[in-house]
């Protein structure tokens, strides 16, 4: 726990610097920079699954939000969002659960928000 707001929000700041790209996962990624199970590239309605270009705003308090990021995506089930690097390769450097289950080919929104506390 942080208990200076500003060095909170500082150190918020540095997660969404290192976070510029957002991705999914069919099942847990993995506790290394390879993400594990990320969702195949090319899957997907055209032009196919890839990574998406995070934009964080800072808050105050340790709080980044991200602006909303959207996936087209077949059917199926895509419980983890994870956090990277770059826009492919061994960059992950976070991951959380999520709910997130399509019946049919359509669209998945997230909107990643960063707590420091």
């Amino acid at each position: 726990m942080v208990n200076i707001s500003s060095t909170a929000q500082s150190l918020s700041d540095d997660y969404a610097g290192m976070g510029q790209w957002i991705g999914l996962a069919t099942d847990d990624p993995g506790d290394t920079s390879a993400p594990a199970n990320e969702v195949s590239v090319g899957m997907g309605p055209p032009p196919g699954y890839a990574r998406q270009q995070a934009v964080w705003n800072p808050g105050t308090g340790g709080v980044n939000q991200c602006e909303p990021v959207t996936f087209n995506l077949p059917s199926g089930e895509y419980p983890y969002v994870i956090v990277c690097g770059d826009s492919a390769g061994h960059t992950m450097i976070d991951y959380c659960e999520i709910d997130a289950t399509l019946n049919s080919d359509g669209q998945i929104v997230v909107i990643p928000t960063y707590t420091q506390t």
